[in-house]
Parts: C-alpha cells; structure tokens; sequence
C-alpha cells in the first residue's frame, strides 16, 4: 500500500508541469499599447480583489482575465480559462500570467522566479518599460 502511494504521488509530479506548460504560453510574443494597458489594468486589481490568471491570444489580438473570488486563489484550472477565452476571441488562446508572475516564455522571459514577477502598483509607462526588458514590446 505505502508503494502505491509512492508511485502515485511520483507520477503525479511527473504529469503535472507537462500539462501545466502545455496551457501557457511560448514563443515570440509582441503586446500593442491597448493589450499593455489591459493587462495593466488587471495588475492594478479591484478593490480587494487580485488577479487570478491572465490568458492571451497567441498572435496578442485578444486577451481576458480573471480576479480570485475570494482572499486565496485556489482551484484555478488552465485549461478552462484558455477555452473560455479561445471560444469568445475566436483565436487559440494560452496563459500569460498567473497572479503577478508572467509565465510566458518567449528566450528572455524564464516564465517563473523574480525574473518573471510585475509589481502590482507600478505606472503604465514602468510596465512597458518592464514588459520590453522581458522581449514582450518592440
């Protein structure tokens, strides 16, 4: 039984970043003004609401967002937030952020650590500047 146990949890492990990455996105990706004050917009938060996950149309055309419905983000699936966003934009959708680490990597961008992470309370102008030194603004 304690074996079974140790094998689940090992496959487990195992299974679960593939999956994970496969929702977020990679590759070359370029944000306009407008898609830079949306996610803006989203890091500011609401009220007491923080930001949950962020998706992105691969070509950056589209993007929605989600906030934590309640103090702890818990329960949030990949996989449906890229669905809602891929059938309301019409294009293939993947994870650019979760909370305020941008999980996209692009060659610059490692997708996780303080490399990755945006402050919340940070000028339209600061999150340009932060989003060209991670690659996401020409």
């Amino acid at each position: 039984m304690k074996k079974f146990f140790i094998v689940l949890v090992l496959s487990l492990i195992m299974f679960m970043p593939s999956s994970f990455s496969k929702t977020t996105g990679e590759g070359e990706l370029k944000l306009s003004d407008n898609m830079i004050r949306y996610f803006h917009e989203y890091l500011k938060g609401k009220g007491k609401k923080r930001g949950m996950i962020f998706t992105i149309a691969i070509d950056g055309s589209y993007a929605l967002y989600w906030y934590c419905p309640a103090n702890q983000c818990v329960g949030n699936n990949p996989v449906q937030y890229n669905k809602i966003c891929e059938r309301e934009g019409g294009v293939e959708c993947k994870v650019f952020a979760k909370g305020k680490y941008i999980k996209w990597k692009n060659g610059i961008n490692v997708g996780k650590g303080k490399s990755s992470k945006v402050k919340g309370k940070v000028s339209f102008d600061e999150l340009k500047a932060r989003l060209t030194e991670l690659g996401f603004v020409d």
